[in-house]
Order: C-alpha cells, then sequence, then structure tokens
C-alpha cells in the first residue's frame, strides 16, 4: 500500500422542504417516546435546527449540494 485510503471525504448537503401540520419541541421530546409523541398527533419534532419527520412523503428534496 501506499499510504492511500478508500475512504470518502466528500459531503452531500439536501435541501428540501418538508410538509408538517404540528412540531414538538423539547419539552415534548424530553418528556415522551416518539412513539407518545406521534400518538399525541405530531408529525414531527423540531430539536434546535434540527427535524424529525414521521413519514417520507412528508420531505419533498428540491436540491443537492456536494462539497
Amino acid at each position: 500500500m501506499r499510504g492511500e485510503s478508500g475512504a470518502n471525504s466528500s459531503k452531500i448537503i439536501l435541501n428540501c422542504y418538508l410538509r408538517v401540520n404540528k412540531l414538538a419541541g423539547w419539552d415534548e421530546y424530553d418528556r415522551y417516546s416518539l412513539q407518545e409523541i406521534r400518538s399525541m398527533g405530531f408529525d414531527g419534532i423540531k430539536l434546535d435546527n434540527n427535524y424529525v419527520v414521521y413519514d417520507a412523503n412528508q420531505i419533498k428534496i428540491v436540491g443537492r449540494d456536494v462539497q
């Protein structure tokens, strides 16, 4: 070997639109399980700048950036 690596260091950033009606936050996330949050009628969770959605149909990819 010549010191080469098969590791890939590029990142792909997806630009997306999310379709959500009712987002849980830190209060719900700290108190309940993910299944409990979903059963309470939430269709996603927003924690700071991170989002969790329960259904892939809620996500629409509008662009990609490779870095």
